[in-house]
């Protein structure tokens, strides 16, 4: 089933590649880092980094490269699998960002929050301004 590939391998993967993996280029891509000075991060700047962030993910050109990673990396050859990723992915990747990433910045940025509703993923954050 699809959604559950999605879920399960397509999306974890790109999220560990073109997010994790490259952590100090996307914080410098979405202008959040620079070499001034270490500060604490806002509820204000957690919450517009989670929206910056989905918006990056669901540009065309970030797109175009999750969908040749995945086909040449989590589908190695597997045609079907190709197809799927070409067919399905631009999509589901815009529905998972703005339906669920989006929706969950007071979750994602529980901790950054004054008053949270549900424990974050993480202690506080602390970036260059």
């Amino acid at each position: 089933m699809l959604y559950t590939e999605f879920v399960n391998d397509w999306f974890p993967a790109v999220l560990d590649e073109f997010v994790a993996a490259a952590a100090a280029d996307v914080c410098t891509t979405l202008g959040a880092c620079s070499q001034a000075a270490v500060r604490e991060v806002t509820c204000q700047d957690c919450q517009t980094g989670v929206h910056d962030l989905s918006k990056w993910l669901e540009m065309e050109d970030q797109v175009v490269q999750h969908v040749r990673f995945l086909q040449e990396g989590v589908c190695a050859g597997d045609d079907e699998c190709v197809g799927a990723v070409a067919d399905w992915y631009p999509d589901m990747n815009k529905h998972t960002n703005q339906n669920f990433i989006v929706h969950q910045d007071g979750v994602l940025c529980a901790d950054q929050c004054e008053a949270p509703t549900t424990q974050g993923p993480s202690p506080t954050m602390q970036y260059g301004n």
